[in-house]
């Protein structure tokens, strides 16, 4: 008897044996047969799809199967399509064809990884192992046409199709940035982050975006920072910058003028080191009374007119970290340059404490900043006569003072930078202000 079951096994059973003496035997045999199918060298395929796809974008490629005959076959054919990375980690793909009419298919997938990678189709009843490549041979498989060539089939080593996966569109989402640089930069010095542009899926873009860098400090109006950008040409943009003012920024990177790759950040830009150029003093000057406790301000500054962007917490100790000398002197005070009280005497019945971050009011912020690079000289003077107070900042003297009357608020007292910048470029060996 003959049996095909639903997988295409053919199964033989029984039969007679004849032994040339007039002898038949009946048999118990059994056989089983995978029928096999013969389309394989009639299958071709055409489309876009088989050399190039883009990663999210669905893409597709057409089949054709003939008989013997050269026409369109009729008998539906089974497939297994399989498209392999050609590198390690990279997903597989098994699409499943379907048909479009008489002896003809359609595969549509969707790439979500980039690379290099190859198809393989293979056609047959039964498991993978009665199935093989197809060989028909299309004359032009960029295209939707079929174009079968009957004269000749695929070598065996050409049956399969060099597919390259490209990335998609840029996803402002899904691009990074990366680097320090990002949130904290320091006065005068170059900040640098990458910036990496990716797609849907995180694969990394060629290059060829619109990406800038901008810089807004906090609370002031005025033009953004903007950093240099630089395309690597494989997705990655370096990005260099240079920020003089100190202060709260916030950082925006954008796509084609929409912000992205992990953006807005806060970003600090701390002060650069103490300057002792840019170091002056405010408070009352004219006159200090014997026994009064009397309170001098000292504004540290870097050599951008920054003031010393430096906390209580960040300064460790209650004096700060710079090195901040008070002295009284009697006048006339010496010559000797950097020395205390130029050389000439010094008002031994005075006493003296150094404190950082504590403004005129005695509190440690102004408007919710602290008072960043200040500190306060509290002094007792307990002579009479002319006097003269000097400061030294690093063993070096102060040249700059501004007079401001007791008990006046932090805005009234501090002259700004403005008028300390005048008096530093001036090089004035005193200054007072009225």
């Amino acid at each position: 008897g003959l049996i095909l079951d639903n997988s295409d096994n053919l199964f033989v059973m029984g039969g007679t044996t004849y032994d040339g003496t007039n002898q038949y035997t009946d048999l118990g045999d059994l056989y089983i047969y995978q029928l096999l199918d013969p389309f394989y060298k009639k299958c071709s395929a055409t489309g876009a799809g088989l050399k190039t796809a883009i990663a999210g974008v669905p893409a597709y490629f057409l089949i054709e199967c003939r008989d013997n005959f050269g026409d369109l076959a009729e008998n539906p054919a089974r497939f297994r399509v399989e498209i392999k990375g050609t590198q390690a980690g990279q997903a597989d793909l098994s699409p499943a064809p379907y048909s479009l009419s008489t002896g003809r298919y359609r595969c549509d997938y969707t790439p979500t990884e980039t690379g290099s990678f190859v198809i393989k189709i293979y056609v047959g009843r039964g498991g993978s192992s009665f199935q093989d490549a197809i060989a028909g041979k299309d004359l032009e498989t960029s295209n939707d046409e079929h174009e079968l060539d009957p004269d000749n089939l695929l070598a065996e080593s050409d049956r399969q199709y060099s597919l390259t996966v490209n990335p998609g569109e840029t996803n402002i989402d899904v691009s990074s940035a990366t680097g320090t640089s990002l949130s904290l930069a320091t006065s005068g010095a170059i900040g640098s982050f990458v910036i990496t542009a990716k797609d849907a899926f995180g694969n990394r873009r060629p290059g060829g975006d619109v990406v800038n860098s901008l810089m807004r400090l906090t609370g002031v109006t005025q033009d953004p920072e903007t950093g240099s950008v630089k395309d690597e040409k494989d997705g990655r943009y370096s990005v260099t910058y240079r920020i003089t003012r100190a202060g709260d920024y916030q950082m925006q990177l954008t796509f084609s003028g929409i912000i992205g790759a992990g953006t807005p950040l806060a970003m600090s830009v701390k002060s650069d080191v103490a300057d002792i150029t840019k170091t002056y003093i405010f408070g009352p000057l004219k006159e200090i009374n014997q026994g009064d406790p009397t309170a001098l301000f000292v504004q540290t500054r870097d050599q951008f007119g920054n003031n010393i962007h430096l906390t209580q917490a960040e300064a460790g100790r209650t004096e700060g970290k710079e090195d901040i000398t008070f002295f009284l002197c009697d006048l006339p005070i010496g010559s000797t340059a950097n020395a205390p009280c130029r050389g000439g005497a010094i008002d031994e019945g005075v006493s003296s404490e150094v404190e950082y971050g504590i403004g005129p009011d005695g509190g440690t912020t102004f408007n919710g900043q602290p008072y960043y690079g200040l500190y306060r000289i509290t002094f007792f003077p307990f002579s009479f006569g002319a006097k003269q107070p000097m400061v030294m900042h690093n063993s070096t003297e102060v040249l700059c003072y501004f007079h401001a009357d007791k008990n006046t608020t932090y805005q009234q007292a501090d002259p700004g930078a403005d008028l300390a910048d005048a008096c530093v470029s001036e090089q004035a060996t005193t200054a007072r202000r009225i």
